[in-house]
């Protein structure tokens, strides 16, 4: 009777096995790495998911032709082109085509004691309906005191305009050479 117990136990503890693997519960891809007769079995009892088969591939061709070989070349040699184009630009010196500024025409004395007797704001008035050479030579012909107080009654944009159109007239005539008379 012992014998027929120990069958029955022996029976499902198998049954129960075989069930788990069966429903992937077990792995078994282990076991059936490490031996391949354990593989060879666990195959026929279907207990292991069937391994694809690899596609059997052409052999390719020893010589693959570039398809873009052409357009390759092409953009080689523009880039080629490009980079002379460089050079030259490089070597060439770069010269800035600047507008010479407008001739200063020097603004009558009397009208330059006119300007000094105005008010400040009343000329800055005056000085934005008149061009920027005129506004420039009558600056430069007053006061110094009065001709700030007009710039500071001006527009800032103005103002700065006006202050650097001044300050290369000053300098303009500061290096020009004065003639000497025998």
């Amino acid at each position: 009777m012992k014998f027929v117990i120990g069958f029955v136990v022996l029976v499902v503890l198998i049954g129960s096995a075989y069930g788990l693997a069966k429903l992937h519960v077990i792995p078994l891809d282990g076991i059936a790495k490490s031996s391949p007769i354990a593989a060879k079995l666990l195959n026929e009892m279907k207990l292991l998911p069937p391994t694809p088969k690899a596609p059997i591939v052409a052999a390719a061709p020893a010589v693959t032709v570039d398809p873009y070989a052409a357009e390759k070349q092409q953009l080689a040699a523009q880039q080629a082109q490009i980079n002379q184009e460089k050079q030259q630009l490089a070597m060439k010196p770069v010269v800035a085509a600047v507008p010479p500024p407008p001739p200063i025409v020097p603004t009558a004395p009397q009208l330059i004691e006119i300007y000094e007797a105005m008010n400040s704001d009343d000329l800055a008035t005056l000085f934005a309906k008149q061009p920027d050479s005129a506004v420039v030579s009558a600056l430069i012909g007053m006061d110094t005191k009065k001709a700030a107080k007009a710039l500071a009654a001006m527009p800032p944009d103005r103002g700065a305009k006006i202050t650097a159109m001044m300050n290369r007239s000053m300098a303009m005539a500061a290096n020009t050479p004065q003639p000497t008379t025998p």
